[in-house]
């Protein structure tokens, strides 16, 4: 597992959350503030995501969905946004 702070100090340009049971309604907002995240490379160009747990942790095709999404979290430029991937900039809340 790794730690706020070990995030903190890696300073990640990409954050992907991706929850056991929590499919893809990880409070990414929350999330960031409750472990003082806000001022992150991630958090301030909003490259912040959630990704449907089943897309990860099932052993089955849908993997290669999960594998779609990372991609398209990274690098956007080059791959179309597949179905299973929130971002933060989705909602419409702010971060507080």
């Amino acid at each position: 597992m790794t730690t706020a702070e070990e995030v903190l100090r890696a300073a990640p340009e990409v954050l992907v959350a991706a929850w056991c049971g929590a499919g893809d309604s990880v409070p990414l907002e929350k999330t960031l503030v409750q472990r003082g995240w806000q001022d992150l490379p991630a958090s301030k160009s909003g490259r912040v995501f959630c990704i449907s747990d089943e897309l990860l942790n099932t052993p089955a095709p849908i993997l290669v969905q999960g594998l779609q999404a990372l991609a398209w979290a990274i690098h956007p430029e080059l791959f179309m946004r597949p179905k299973g991937i929130r971002a933060l900039n989705d909602g419409a809340r702010r971060l507080g």
